[in-house]
């Protein structure tokens, strides 16, 4: 059973839409070319999508996905090919190991009739059925003319047994050999099985596994196991080198994709996978403020005008407007602790920031 979470899924077609819609962190116009590994506007329709791309970008590639092995992932002008291949390795090991996890809890289905114990049930009819079909002797009378002869006829008690045992046991038992060839609950439940017998002498017992099973299968918890691990320890703890917990009913023959490559071009180590734009944090215009920081700091318009103006009253109380009018852009300090000051003019070059007394 193959199962990826919606989260995953989400996670890729997201990761899809980031760069099909021209989001992206590299601003310069970035056109799809050949290059390694599938999916993006030049992918190679024979190969499954969402690969990623095991070869490192040179440090020019780096500055140009364009140029990158990655360029056929580019699915727009704003879209970085190397970040978008960063985020195929990431999704792809995160499905991978949804599907790993997936396949060791949700095991294969055990045989009903060995949970049924079919065996027993067979050998029950060649017991009772026997007599019906000649295991009890019979005696009957033969005219021989002149005489009667008498005919005592007895095929044994075990007659009914051998043609169950051929007909049903035998197969049945090869049957359970081939397809089921383990423990309860796919392997998992060490020392419980139920073998077929191939005789009827030997099909006898308790049968009690389907309760059994339900009680272990109910009662069974998770725990700290195999595959509730990080994607390091697929492959890097010493006593798990290389393991694959899908291991029951039988050793998967090729181990898991979760490899140390994937994970390392997921994680961008040492950044030689994707490289980002250098982002300007101006956090020491943050600081507390001070006079010094308050000077250096440029006010910002809001594209607000202000309008202002001096006037006076006369006895009656009306408005003397005075000479002293202008109009001025409003503006913001963006520091801590700053306001804005025109200086009571209209010259933008007189803006400044002070700090608060």
């Amino acid at each position: 059973m193959k199962h990826v979470s919606i989260s995953r899924l989400l996670l890729f077609v997201f990761s899809v839409l980031f760069c099909a819609t021209g989001v992206g962190f590299v601003v310069d116009a970035q056109a799809a070319g050949i290059g390694c590994g599938v999916g993006g506007a030049a992918a190679n329709p024979a190969n499954p999508q969402g690969i990623p791309c095991g070869a490192p970008p040179t440090p020019a590639q780096l500055n140009d996905p364009a140029l990158s092995p990655n360029a056929n992932k580019g699915l727009g002008a704003a879209c970085d090919a190397n970040f978008m291949n960063q985020i195929y390795a990431k999704a792809f090991i995160e499905a991978e190991r949804e599907m790993v996890i997936t396949n060791s809890t949700i095991t294969k289905p055990d045989s009903v009739l060995e949970y049924s114990c079919f065996d027993y049930l067979a050998a029950r009819v060649a017991t009772i059925a026997g007599p019906v079909f000649s295991e009890r002797p019979w005696i009957m009378n033969v005219n021989t003319s002149p005489n009667m002869v008498p005919l005592n006829v007895s095929l044994g008690n075990t007659h009914l047994d051998r043609s169950i045992e051929q007909l049903v046991l035998a197969s049945l038992d090869a049957y359970g050999d081939k397809n089921f060839p383990y423990d309860f609950l796919a392997g998992a439940a060490a020392g419980d099985n139920h073998d077929f017998s191939p005789t009827v002498a030997g099909a006898a017992g308790v049968c009690d596994h389907m309760f059994n099973m339900h009680f272990l299968a109910k009662c069974g918890d998770f725990g700290l196991s195999v595959p509730f691990m990080t994607f390091e320890n697929y492959f890097s703890v010493p006593a798990l080198l290389n393991t694959d917990p899908r291991t029951n009913p039988k050793v998967c023959p090729a181990a898991h994709q979760i490899t140390p490559l994937q994970v390392e071009i997921a994680k961008n180590a040492a950044w030689n996978w994707a490289s980002f734009d250098r982002v300007d944090t101006y956090l020491s215009s943050f600081r507390a403020a001070d006079d010094t920081n308050c000077q250096n700091a440029t006010p910002i318009p809001t594209g607000v005008m202000v309008k202002q103006a001096e006037y006076a009253q006369d006895i009656a109380g009306n408005p003397i407007m005075g000479a002293a009018q202008f109009e001025y852009q409003d503006k913001v300090c963006s520091n801590p602790a700053c306001y804005f000051d025109n200086k009571g003019n209209a010259n933008p070059a007189d803006d400044v920031c002070k700090a608060v007394p």
